[in-house]
């Protein structure tokens, strides 16, 4: 059973929980008013943004994976490649950019902000949800190396290895996304740490004791997941 089945079973038994991918969805559709340009980061094949950029007046896609770039139905405009390929953007066009874990596989964080400046306009928004550096999940990522993490990703979370990357974490973690925010004139509009107990669920039948023992002992600060939502400074 894939992680985002555990999630929908634990939604349907705890009207508490909200699946972080969902708090995601509904901040990004939050701020898309009608008519903006989104530049979405990572956008890979998925179409589970489809619904939320319905007000959007046009949707680029930034993504390394050709292939999946290519079989993607989202995105109106499709770049293929990492961050320098944002120079075919004007400079100040792009009202909000966002990504959905994405962050923890950004070796250079600086290299991704000297691009997001250039092309966001001022008080334009940076929406991203990634991993919590300190959780524990991302504790035991980290001490795993990035050539084992395809394989293993694959058996516990159903996950397919091509789209498996490594992983660095260097904006994973309240002090880090401060220190960035600061250093390229970004205010944090929200930062909050998300929790997800489906990470440790491994059978069914321990559902609710690893809910409950999550709950117990799991302090927000550990949480599985981190959404933030920034604004370049006008």
């Amino acid at each position: 059973m894939y992680i985002h089945d555990i999630q929908h079973i634990i939604k349907s038994r705890y009207t508490d929980f909200s699946i972080p991918a969902d708090v995601y969805k509904f901040t990004v559709i939050n701020y898309i008013k009608g008519g903006e340009r989104v530049l979405e980061i990572g956008c890979g094949r998925s179409e589970f943004m489809i619904d939320a950029y319905t007000q959007a007046g046009e949707v680029i896609g930034l993504d390394p994976d050709a292939a999946a770039i290519e079989a993607n139905k989202v995105v109106n405009t499709k770049i293929i490649g990492t961050f320098d390929k944002l120079e075919l953007l004007e400079e100040e066009s792009v009202d909000i950019v966002v990504s959905s874990w994405v962050m923890e596989h950004i070796n250079d964080p600086d290299f991704m902000f000297r691009h997001l400046v250039r092309v966001l306009k001022k008080g334009g928004y940076f929406i991203s949800i990634t991993p919590n550096k300190y959780s524990i999940v991302t504790t035991i990522s980290r001490l795993i190396p990035n050539i084992f993490h395809k394989k293993i990703v694959k058996l516990v979370w159903g996950r397919d290895e091509q789209d498996t990357y490594p992983v660095y974490y260097k904006l994973n973690d309240g002090v880090s996304i401060r220190n960035y925010s600061s250093k390229y004139g970004f205010d944090i509009v929200d930062l909050k740490f998300l929790s997800d107990p489906s990470y440790y669920v491994f059978s069914l039948k321990l559902l609710d004791f690893v809910v409950n023992l999550h709950r117990r002992l799991i302090r927000e600060r550990n949480f599985e997941d981190i959404l933030f939502v920034l604004q370049k400074q006008k």
